[in-house]
């Protein structure tokens, strides 16, 4: 099946963390699939605007949803979000699948319902993508910034140590999930 276009819907719900993983996914297909039309369509912009980093990915907000004209073959709804029915309305004519992505989960139940199908009408198929631990859940997404970025610090591991002032030698070390922030404008 040839997938030539990819719409990627995100409803903003705690601040970053929705929005985060789904625009980092984008991201991440742009750049492996730069030929290929995608667009990012979100419920609210204030949360991108603060950590997009260029221009790559078009982004369309729920507002503007009437624009599209034709929904792409591929549209994947990250977290169960609510795609508006205008755009389902034609998707179901068009489209070619779905993937739902959920939350990461280590649940044991992840196992019976990673790559379920479910049907939507029409020859629309949605299947869901659940990211868990286990052989039979989804993987994770490790972009390709992370990794230099990881890269980079392996390489660096000792300069780092010393520049945060840890100077035993530990067996086990490793990083903690944070976003960008300027907060100097805020300490007085």
């Amino acid at each position: 099946m040839e997938i030539n276009s990819i719409d990627i819907f995100c409803e903003v719900i705690d601040n970053y963390g929705d929005v985060g993983v789904a625009y980092r996914l984008a991201r991440e297909f742009k750049r492996v699939y730069p030929n290929r039309k995608l667009r990012f369509i979100i419920n609210q912009t204030h949360e991108i605007n603060l950590i997009k980093k260029s221009e790559d990915v078009e982004i369309l907000t729920y507002k503007d949803i009437f624009k599209i004209e034709n929904p792409a073959d591929l549209i994947i709804e990250t977290f169960a979000c609510n795609i508006p029915d205008e755009y389902m309305d034609k998707a179901l004519k068009n489209s070619k699948f779905i993937i739902n992505l959920e939350y990461f989960s280590a649940e044991d139940w992840v196992d019976d319902f990673h790559l379920q199908e479910s049907l939507l009408g029409g020859n629309l198929k949605k299947y869901f993508f659940i990211p868990g631990l286990s052989k039979k859940s989804g993987g994770i997404l490790l972009d390709n910034e992370f990794l230099e970025r990881k890269k980079k610090v392996e390489k660096n591991k000792q300069y780092y140590l010393e520049k945060f002032g840890i100077n035993k030698k530990y067996d086990l070390t490793g990083s903690v999930f944070s976003y960008e922030k300027n907060f100097d404008s805020l300490i007085k």
